[in-house]
């Protein structure tokens, strides 16, 4: 099953791209998300759904600054990363916290 089918489940197991961001970042109410330019949410490392990446990549080169160790990356399966500073930049600017894992 490729990585977006996998997302499309999780979409529709949720009820919504909200819904999804919502269980991920820990918060009871919907929240802005991070996203690539694709529109795809990004997640942390280990939280790409059908994948196995570490914490911080060491051979993945943030998308931005071409920084390696990225820590984010898009969980629609674009080849899109970002650093953790990066990724802390666009969440301030969306207004999203933190990828936590899921209760």
């Amino acid at each position: 099953m490729s990585e977006t089918s996998v997302w499309d489940l999780l979409m529709e197991e949720a009820g919504s791209e909200e819904a999804v961001c919502t269980q991920q970042n820990g918060r009871s109410t919907p929240s802005p998300c991070v996203r690539c330019p694709h529109g795809h949410r990004i997640v942390t490392n280990e939280a790409v759904p059908g994948r196995s990446y570490p914490v911080i990549r060491n051979f993945g080169a943030c998308d931005i600054c071409d920084a390696r160790g990225t820590t984010h990356r898009c969980a629609g399966g674009c080849d899109y990363d970002l650093c953790q500073y990066h990724y802390d930049l666009a969440a301030e600017a969306v207004g999203a916290a933190e990828d936590l894992p899921p209760p």
